[in-house]
């Protein structure tokens, strides 16, 4: 056996196995999305036709994440909520603070997945928030031991 036909026989493994790899991480991202313990969710029975605006600080601010979540493309703007600071995974009511993220317009169904994605009422609750622009949000935020601290407006 030649170099050459060696090397091309590794090369071929090193393919298949990141290959495999790309196919497992797929299946696992999707399982943990989608799978049996998002479907028993209690998600809310009805979503208002008009859209939703939310305020994103983490993860959805990356464009192919949004997209992967919401099926779509979803225009964001630049956007600021004050009097919260963000603290790992939430966000936590600070009157002198502000958190810089982006504003969202998304449709019901594009609503109804962002809820999955956050597990809402398993590990995040939603409620609205004035921006500083004014414009009034959905904001998701993480659990804690006593529930949801949202800042009383």
């Amino acid at each position: 056996m030649t170099a050459v036909s060696r090397l091309r026989r590794s090369l071929l493994r090193v393919s298949l196995l990141a290959s495999l790899l790309l196919v497992v991480g797929y299946l696992m991202l999707w399982w943990w999305l989608l799978g049996p313990s998002v479907a028993s969710l209690q998600l809310p029975e009805h979503y208002n036709s008009t859209g939703y605006r939310v305020f994103v600080y983490g993860t959805l601010k990356q464009p192919l994440v949004r997209r992967f979540i919401t099926g779509a493309r979803v225009p964001a703007t630049p956007a600021q909520l004050p009097a919260f600071k963000r603290h790992g995974l939430t966000i936590k009511p600070n009157p002198d603070a502000m958190v810089e993220g982006l504003l969202l317009e998304v449709s019901a169904q594009q609503m109804r997945r962002l809820d999955r994605y956050e597990r809402l009422g398993l590990r995040y609750c939603r409620f609205q928030v004035q921006l500083a622009s004014g414009e009034q949000a959905w904001v998701y935020q993480r659990f804690n031991e006593s529930g949801c601290e949202k800042q009383q407006q």
